[in-house]
């Protein structure tokens, strides 16, 4: 159980089995839902640490435990969080450059997302992604967590965030294998379309958007929208 009580200017989280409450000053304490249900939550600060925690876990001074709206009144007015939606945002895109998918059946990895691995911990999370291509064909979009990515594969600090970046090389050398299809869908349109069902924290694992033309010769752009 977590025991989450604010006494003068400071935030304590007391955790079952351990010694010593944690402690911070109350500002600096970021709080975020982890699912769109509201059920789990980041509780962050440069003191006490990221802890993911349940609602169902938590308590408060008296050891009562805490509703959705009474937790959501308490961390709002007595934190740093502002409000159940405070997230800063950011996004990963190709640019200008499309990616050369020439080979029918082939998964073409577009670009990834991952939390620094030296910041593990890290609140991020995906909020969608997007697919175009500019040759009029058809194909099927997918996202890969935790894929093997053929060829160069470079990540890259994306600043003042938690995240790295990884953009696939235009002429379509990093090719997917493997890891956990966790998303599909069939286009044939050369505007953009968008995979809605994002994830609700990344911390740890590694999303790759890719590309699987059913038509050869195909030039394709992604992009994912993330949250922090």
């Amino acid at each position: 159980m977590y025991k989450i009580y604010i006494e003068g200017q400071y935030f304590f989280l007391e955790i079952t089995g351990k010694l010593e409450a944690l402690q911070d000053h109350k500002q600096d304490v970021r709080i975020y839902p982890l699912d769109d249900a509201a059920q789990t939550f980041m509780i962050k600060s440069p003191l006490i640490g990221n802890h993911e925690v349940a609602l169902a876990e938590m308590v408060d001074e008296n050891d009562v435990p805490f509703t959705l709206d009474g937790w959501e009144s308490f961390y709002t007015s007595q934190t740093g969080a502002a409000a159940i939606d405070d997230y800063k945002k950011g996004s990963i895109d190709l640019g200008i450059n499309f990616i050369n998918a020439n080979v029918a059946g082939q998964i073409y990895a577009l670009c990834g997302i991952r939390v620094n691995p030296l910041n593990p911990g890290e609140f991020a999370a995906i909020v969608n992604y997007t697919a175009m291509q500019i040759t009029n064909d058809d194909f099927l979009i997918r996202v890969y967590k935790n894929p093997t990515i053929a060829g160069v594969v470079n990540w890259v600090d994306i600043p003042g965030t938690p995240v790295q970046q990884f953009i696939a090389d235009p002429a379509g050398t990093n090719i997917v294998s493997a890891g956990e299809k966790t998303q599909s869908k069939y286009f044939n349109l050369t505007s953009a379309e968008t995979l809605i069902d994002g994830v609700d924290s990344i911390d740890g694992d590694t999303y790759v958007l890719a590309a699987v033309p059913i038509t050869a010769l195909m030039d394709v752009f992604g992009s994912i929208n993330f949250k922090y």
